[in-house]
């Protein structure tokens, strides 16, 4: 095989570094930003492909072996695909420890909008919610242990003889490392956290499935009280439209 056939073949190496790159991102497909990844990969297959050439031709003037420069140039491109091959082993390796040690944590936090410090965005859940998280995850010996799959809450006015207070009635529901689905409710009231239910079964909680039902209510309720204000809003810019005309 001669040295620019061997160059010609070696154009496969990059289809190799752009298939490496999309079945690594493939899961992030759906974000906004993919056109811009499948752009970064392809230059730097392209930039990976450059190097190799670079290796081939570095190995070859070092060897200096007539007649098996082709080899050296397939050389060169095998060592750069290990190294890469290498390099995305080890992320994957560690995004894997990564998730087995912290996915839940961040994936929790996330679901109530708290940040890594699980403290309270701002303009996001209020502080009654990071109140109950924090009483639910000290019942875990790990906060790795359990993903919450659902959350509601209810708020309840207790009036004393001096001021009015709010009960805040939170009720999460989670899959624990078991892979057992469950759900816990805690009141926080005057920024106390108490645990009322733990591990409980959803499927045979009467009570869980009255407040979810609830839940369900008040969400279709806010829906349209919604949907009634938009379509207020738009006879309003209609009538204001006549008028101008």
């Amino acid at each position: 095989m001669t040295t620019s056939n061997a160059i010609k073949y070696s154009l496969l190496f990059p289809a190799v570094y752009f298939a490496l790159g999309i079945v690594v991102t493939f899961e992030k497909r759906f974000e906004p930003d993919f056109l811009q990844t499948v752009l970064f990969i392809i230059i730097g297959s392209a930039v990976l492909w450059i190097f190799g050439l670079f290796f081939s031709v570095l190995i070859s003037a070092i060897f200096k072996s007539p007649g098996k420069e082709s080899y050296f140039y397939f050389a060169g491109q095998s060592l750069v695909l290990l190294c890469c091959m290498g390099l995305v082993s080890f992320e994957i390796y560690r995004d894997h420890q990564h998730e087995k040690k912290y996915g839940n944590i961040e994936h929790n936090r996330s679901f109530l909008f708290l940040n890594r410090d699980g403290e309270v965005d701002e303009h996001t859940n209020p502080l009654y919610v990071k109140i109950g998280f924090n009483r639910l995850e000290a019942e875990f010996q790990n906060n790795n242990d359990f993903r919450l799959t659902d959350f509601f809450s209810f708020r309840r006015d207790s009036t004393n003889v001096t001021y009015t207070d709010t009960l805040h009635i939170l009720f999460f529901k989670y899959r624990t490392k078991d892979k057992m689905e469950l759900f816990s409710k805690i009141h926080v009231f005057e920024g106390k956290a108490e645990m009322k239910i733990f591990n409980a079964d959803p499927l045979t909680s009467e009570e869980y499935r009255l407040a979810s039902i609830e839940d369900k209510k008040e969400d279709e309720l806010v829906e349209q009280q919604a949907s009634e204000m938009l379509k207020e809003l738009q006879e309003a810019l209609k009538r204001d439209s006549n008028k101008r005309q």
